[in-house]
């Protein structure tokens, strides 16, 4: 099972896919001992965690190494953007995490360095993205995520849109995360249980970073509905996320079992 934890809401992209940037809210030391719950149940499925924003450069130091500390013995992967770099969390953190995502986004306005872990541009714009290639050689780009809101276009649009971008994108000889088969069973795999996306920031159970505002409350007992009945929208029907790994759980009957084991 993989678990996003958004942990700050404040970024200073401005990609058009993402939804958290509306909002304003950061994790506090107090958010992570209210849900001790929930850090035991990731700890007895070890869960695979994954830490995001925004940008959790904005995450004072302390409350950040209160967060590593509350997740031990599981180090999680973190997607972090430019803020992160400058407060030199990369380097004060190191040895917590098991692997940096650089993710630069809104290409035109910022200004990338290369800095350590797996970096990777993301945006909807082939002419963008090939134009942030050629004038900037220097930067050993890792990945391309190819993000989209696909609301209301077909199977077949998105593949064709697909094979355009492989095709734009083969000179740089880069791994190309954008999904090569729009299938239904890629689609569900965001409804199986398998991946959870859980806001911190704002203490809810969210359907996903494209709609951040679909949202429960975060306790143990919505998230053992969530897990039976995962929060959907209008935006599933044409998703096509690209980073998910096949299902580790067929149900939550499974997870549920875990989520009712007494606490110690």
């Amino acid at each position: 099972m993989q678990i996003d934890f958004v942990i700050s809401e404040p970024c200073d992209y401005d990609c058009d896919y993402c939804k958290v940037k509306n909002y304003s809210n950061i994790i506090t030391k107090d958010i992570i001992d209210k849900h001790k719950w929930l850090f035991d149940f990731i700890r007895k499925i070890k869960a695979n965690v994954v830490i995001q924003g925004g940008d959790i450069g904005y995450v004072p130091e302390d409350t950040l190494q209160y967060l590593f500390d509350a997740l031990k013995p599981l180090k999680p992967t973190l997607s972090v953007e430019q803020k992160f770099y400058e407060m030199n969390y990369h380097n004060i953190f190191k040895g917590q995490y098991t692997e940096l995502f650089y993710h630069i986004s809104d290409l035109k306005s910022i200004k990338p360095k290369a800095y350590p872990g797996k970096i990777g541009i993301v945006d909807k714009d082939i002419n963008k993205i090939t134009e942030f290639l050629d004038n900037n050689p220097n930067i050993p780009i890792d990945y391309i995520a190819f993000e989209n809101d696909f609301t209301n276009i077909s199977i077949e649009q998105i593949n064709e849109t697909n094979k355009i971008f492989q095709e734009a994108l083969k000179k740089y000889n880069l791994d190309l995360y954008f999904p090569k088969d729009a299938s239904e069973e890629l689609r569900k795999k965001c409804t199986d249980a398998s991946y959870i996306t859980i806001s911190l920031a704002k203490e809810k159970i969210v359907q996903c970073i494209r709609a951040y505002n679909i949202d429960m409350n975060l306790t143990k007992e919505n998230l053992q509905k969530y897990i039976l009945n995962p929060l959907t929208s209008d935006i599933c029907n044409s998703c096509s996320r690209t980073f998910i790994d096949k299902p580790q759980w067929k149900s939550g009957e499974k997870v549920m079992s875990i989520l009712k084991l007494k606490e110690k």
